[in-house]
């Protein structure tokens, strides 16, 4: 759908060139002078030429998350939006705005109206909904024809994928570190995570081997932690898992 949109767009504004064209055409055949009579002077064009109107911008349609978010987030965002027109002025933004947890019903609304975005803020969570009810097209076509950007730019990891389809090319990657108390690990006889990581062995199952060695139990009840999750911050819970 978005693909039919965008070339009735840039179909409607070839049509009007052609158009244009054609008419500049008959002017010019309509302009055409007689040639005076023998020593009488040519009469002066009155009219100027009018100068031709420049092509109105396509618009580019884009669901966005601003609302809710910090100003560093929405100045970051803001500045792209302006890099890219001033780059492309042959495209206009159009920013429809959304609140972080609207954006699914947002653009599943849109879609059901009979409204396509050309672009949509993504998440690795909404990947595989936006893909099954048909919001979202695969970026691979797109990529194909482009001269600045390659998927071999990007990690593997930065490359979001369904059912090996690529759909988004992440615009930021976020790491998740471990920090340690590397005393607790001498106390407990182990190596620290980085002697471990110097050897190549600092692996899940050296950070498992690490956690059950170092959490302390008194009883029933934990006294020491060896491994602390955030488990109501769900992007972290893949990585454990």
């Amino acid at each position: 759908m978005q693909g039919e949109r965008s070339r009735m767009t840039r179909r409607t504004l070839l049509t009007g060139v052609a158009g244009g064209a054609g008419m500049l055409a008959l002017a010019a055949c309509g302009t055409a002078t007689m040639m005076p009579e023998e020593g009488e002077a040519p009469a002066e064009e009155t009219k100027a030429e009018e100068a031709p109107k420049a092509m109105e911008p396509t618009v580019v349609n884009a669901l966005m998350v601003l609302e809710g978010q910090n100003e560093t987030w929405i100045n970051s965002w803001n500045t792209i939006f302006a890099n890219f027109e001033a780059k492309h002025p042959e495209y206009k933004l159009d920013i429809t705005d959304s609140g972080f947890r609207e954006v699914t019903t947002k653009a599943g609304a849109a879609l059901a109206a009979g409204i396509s975005f050309d672009d949509i803020y993504g998440y690795f969570g909404w990947l595989g909904p936006f893909v099954d009810g048909g919001i979202i097209q695969p970026v691979t076509p797109l990529l194909a024809k482009d001269t600045e950007v390659s998927p071999d730019d990007f990690y593997e990891s930065g490359i979001l994928k369904y059912k090996g389809v690529a759909y988004g090319l992440a615009w930021l990657l976020t790491a998740h570190p471990i920090w340690s108390n590397n005393d607790k690990f001498v106390e407990a006889g182990l190596k620290t995570p980085a002697e471990l990581e110097a050897e190549g062995n600092w692996t899940w199952d050296a950070v498992l081997e690490a956690a059950t060695r170092l959490t302390v139990r008194e009883g029933d009840e934990i006294t020491f932690g060896g491994l602390r999750i955030y488990p109501t911050h769900t992007s972290y819970l893949p990585y454990y898992a």
